[in-house]
């Protein structure tokens, strides 16, 4: 596997390693690097030249399997493969390998008609130089020695059997996959239009449908969000469930997102039901549930999409007073939102700008009082969620509005009653974000731009930017990465001056109510209840699991 990724103009290695490797050290040809507490290993190749950013990624690709792959090796297990599973794995390298051509024309097509697209390549590429050796027992033996790492992950992807040891002569399939492939490419090279073969005829089409794939991803991804669900959902039904997963093709992808963007639908929303289709199709795959086959995905993609104006907007001081005039009573909110959640989320997204997920995960132990007597919230990965990238980890003062509403007569609280969480009644944050969305909509009604959670993170922008705070500031409370080189050294300020700028943001012209501090007693009921809501949910995963493998023994 090859992992290159462009940014801005220049190449970068980007791999994601076991969880052994996190937050140590590697060292490679190139120097010692630094693996992040994510996982990823991430650093330039010093080039924006693509061919030699391959070779370079192949080199280290090879240099990293020989770090990861010795100490997973004792959990290997060799599992009997049949002469058909070898034939089957056969013809599914000879498709990635021919697929991989396809795709490195359209990444050149691309490139000459106005620029690369601005993401990661992760795709098989023959581990060899293109050179045939001669026919004959001598030139096969060459040639399997060269697929020897790739010859199990085409077995372990074509037919989930696992195998270790040497490569013996009962492997010849590959090498002659391997020829048909030569000769494909020196028919592409003289200028035919060969396509890519299909699959071999003895791998069936299975009859799972679009559904049964969903189904699947779900049990795999129970805490998926309503709205992670919504938008796979609405893909699906976008692109019609007549077309069978295991017959889709490149053009009929191509199609959908052409029709998508001649409907008008803006950009960014086609990018994102395109990727929704993609992750299921793509995780059904690796799963075994379609059989092997050229990915219809592969390089479709919406040009201009990443840099489309967002359909989503701020809020006014106008429709603050609104929204924040008359708070809700605990009794008229619902108990899976949290209820002091719902209370308190806005008001922390209105004064810190971070995230839905970043505020809905956060513990009570990331809720501090420094040195310098500067109380503030530290964004972490936690248990509860992990953050975007690795500028989201940060420390944001809290603003001298919210400790004047008592939010840290709040957190108190909640640690008195001896819960970890900051919000131990909320399970899933998309259910506050659902009972947000709504009020909004009753109180403001439809202003022609989508105004969520999200949109705090815009009106967060705009005020401080109306107070005068310096863009590389707002980036830090925000998480956002700091443009230029510059932005790589040295930090925004110590606490007390990141106190100082945040409590220059203002929204003149109305009060906040303070939020109810809750007892003991609450913060128990709270806990149960939620614990109740996972049991139930749990339940009902099981029963679609168990339903969903019923109709695959049936099918």
């Amino acid at each position: 596997m090859l992992y290159i990724t462009l940014r801005s103009g220049t190449f970068y290695f980007n791999r994601k390693l076991p969880d052994p490797f996190r937050n140590t050290h590697v060292v490679l040809s190139t120097g010692p690097r630094f693996v992040g507490k994510n996982g990823y290993l991430r650093f330039s190749l010093q080039t924006g030249n693509r061919s030699e950013a391959i070779r370079l990624g192949r080199s280290i690709a090879v240099e990293v399997d020989r770090l990861v792959l010795p100490p997973l090796r004792a959990s290997i297990t060799t599992e009997a493969v049949s002469a058909d599973d070898i034939r089957q794995a056969a013809d599914l390298m000879k498709i990635l390998l021919l697929q991989n051509t396809v795709t490195e024309y359209d990444y050149e097509l691309t490139a000459g008609l106005g620029g690369a697209p601005d993401e990661m390549i992760e795709t098989p590429l023959a581990p060899v130089d293109l050179v045939l050796p001669a026919p004959g027992g001598a030139g096969d033996a060459q040639i399997l020695r060269q697929l020897r790492s790739l010859i199990p992950l085409c077995l372990r992807t074509a037919t989930g059997k696992t195998i270790s040891g040497p490569i013996t002569t009962e492997y010849r399939p590959f090498a002659q996959a391997f020829r048909e492939v030569m000769d494909v490419l020196q028919q592409r090279n003289s200028g035919k239009d060969v396509p890519t073969p299909p699959p071999a005829a003895s791998n069936p089409t299975p009859s799972v449908s679009w559904d049964d794939l969903l189904s699947y991803y779900w049990t795999q991804h129970p805490s998926a969000s309503n709205r992670t669900r919504l938008l796979y959902e609405l893909a699906v039904k976008d692109f019609g469930r007549t077309t069978k997963p295991a017959s889709i093709t490149r053009q009929q992808a191509l199609d959908w997102r052409d029709a998508m963007l001649a409907r008008g639908l803006a950009q960014k929303t086609v990018l994102t039901r395109l990727a929704a289709l993609k992750t299921i199709w793509r995780y059904s795959q690796q799963n075994n549930r379609l059989p092997p086959m050229a990915d219809p995905f592969s390089g479709v993609t919406v040009v201009g999409a990443k840099n489309a104006p967002s359909s989503r907007a701020g809020y006014s001081l106008t429709e603050l007073r609104t929204l924040f005039l008359n708070p809700p009573a605990l009794t008229d909110i619902p108990a899976s939102t949290g209820q002091h959640a719902a209370l308190w989320l806005p008001l922390l997204a209105l004064f810190t700008g971070a995230r839905r997920e970043e505020l809905a995960g956060l513990l009570t132990a990331e809720i501090e009082t420094g040195f310098e007597g500067v109380t503030y919230i530290r964004f972490q990965s936690n248990r509860l969620r992990r953050l975007k990238t690795n500028t989201s980890e940060r420390e944001v003062p809290i603003h001298r509005t919210l400790l004047a509403l008592g939010f840290m007569n709040y957190v108190n609280a909640v640690r008195a009653a001896g819960s970890e969480e900051l919000w131990p009644g909320l399970r899933k944050s998309d259910r506050i974000t659902a009972w947000w969305t709504d009020r909004v909509r009753s109180l403001i009604g439809n202003t022609g731009k989508m105004k969520d959670l999200h949109s705090f993170r815009h009106t967060f922008k705009t005020a401080c930017r109306t107070a005068g705070i310096p863009a590389d500031v707002h980036d830090t409370f925000t998480g956002h990465r700091i443009p230029g080189v510059g932005g790589q050294y040295g930090e925004a300020g110590s606490l007390t001056t990141l106190k100082d700028w945040i409590d220059r943001i203002d929204y003149p012209g109305f009060e906040f109510s303070p939020p109810p501090v809750p007892t003991s007693e609450d913060i128990h009921k709270q806990q149960k209840d939620a614990l109740a809501r996972t049991r139930s949910g749990q339940q009902r995963t099981q029963t679609r699991q168990n339903n969903l493998n019923r109709k695959i023994q049936h099918n």
